[in-house]
């Protein structure tokens, strides 16, 4: 294998905290890895989830673009109008990246294209695909970030994990900033409110249905409903 690229992560004194490293082989899956510093010696196990391009994203007064992957976030630099970051460790990681130095930040996160199947070869729901899933648990920690769908194009390009590289293959960077400006491209859940419980029901019936006669030896219970049945 061959280290195809490197992307260093610093922390917000612009100190390197972390390098990721990708290794291909032509033929064979891309194999990253993420080296880091404990204080005491270099290690890549276990290795704290950290965020791309931090010291630009705290300095800027820009929107951010949260990208899946320091590569995205590279190409996302075409878009002037925005300062993008990721996180480290992939989709799997979201929910444990610490967003709270840039939680005052306008933000839009990119997720990934993901076109994954179940076991009988069907599509999964849109929430349940990789991608959406890292990016619905970052909105969840920065409720004001917006989460843009992917272009629907994009799939001629890559039919699976589509990110920015693909945007920009597929528009140029204006085009890309007015997809992403656009509401109507912004995610919105399809789950409806749970109706409001009432604080104080208006008879005992409206939360006891039913009367306890008694429990008979075999466990089974005896009663008369609030209809007298």
């Amino acid at each position: 294998m061959q280290i195809k690229q490197t992307w260093k992560y610093l922390d917000q004194d612009g100190r390197i905290i972390a390098l990721d490293v990708r290794l291909e082989k032509e033929g064979e899956r891309k194999v990253p890895l993420t080296f880091w510093y404990d204080g005491r010696s270099l290690r890549f196990a276990k290795a704290p989830v950290c965020i791309y391009n931090l010291p630009d994203a705290m300095a800027t007064d820009k929107p951010l673009i949260i990208n899946e992957g320091a590569k995205p976030a590279d190409a996302a630099k075409a878009l002037t109008e925005f300062t993008p970051v990721s996180w480290s460790g992939g989709a799997n990681k979201a929910n444990k990246a610490d967003w709270s130095a840039l939680k005052n930040k306008e933000g839009y996160i990119i997720p990934d294209d993901d076109h994954k199947t179940n076991s009988i070869g069907r599509e999964l729901p849109l929430e349940q695909q990789p991608g959406m899933k890292a990016a619905l648990q970052i909105q969840h920690k920065n409720k004001h970030w917006k989460i843009v769908l992917p272009p629907p194009d994009l799939v001629s390009i890559k039919n699976d994990g589509g990110d920015m590289v693909e945007w920009l293959q597929l528009m140029n960077p204006h085009e890309v900033t007015e997809y992403i400006l656009n509401p109507e491209n912004h995610y919105k859940s399809e789950k409806s409110e749970i109706p409001a419980i009432p604080s104080e029901p208006k008879t005992l019936s409206d939360i006891r249905p039913f009367k306890i006669l008694g429990i008979d030896s075999d466990g089974k219970a005896n009663f008369v409903t609030h209809n007298g049945r």
